[in-house]
């Protein structure tokens, strides 16, 4: 995700990162009350930064907006957490363009996924 993000920025665009939840605990189990904090930090850095676009990077965070009832972007795109299809070639499916059969290949291929599914489509990433 951090080449996502490097990718964005050398582009001109603005990046801003949050997590969705502001809470983890693997042993506390999260009362309403600490949910709504969550979801009142969240409004607020929201309407802080204004964001056009929000992405929320895998179905836990994409819960989490759900549950929050996030507003204050034109959409909430969804895309997969780059650790659930570790084995598969879902990111270069749809791509025109030929990566290298290699390690950097297939890391550029996701990095240009993603950013056709956050950007829309474009020619260069084709």
């Amino acid at each position: 995700m951090w080449r996502v993000i490097v990718k964005l920025l050398s582009d001109d665009y603005d990046v801003w990162v949050t997590d969705a939840m502001k809470l983890h605990s693997p042993t506390v189990k999260l009362t309403p009350e600490l949910y709504g904090g969550c979801r009142d930090v969240l409004d607020r850095e929201i309407r802080a930064v204004a964001p056009v676009k929000i992405v929320a990077v895998g179905n836990v965070a994409a819960s989490h907006f759900q549950r929050f009832g996030v507003t204050g972007a034109e959409d909430v795109i969804r895309v997969v957490h780059p650790s659930h299809y570790v084995k598969s070639s879902f990111w270069i499916a749809d791509a025109a363009t030929q990566y290298e059969a290699s390690a950097e290949g297939r890391c550029q291929a996701k990095v240009d996924w993603y950013v056709r599914r956050i950007l829309g489509p474009s020619p260069a990433l084709n």
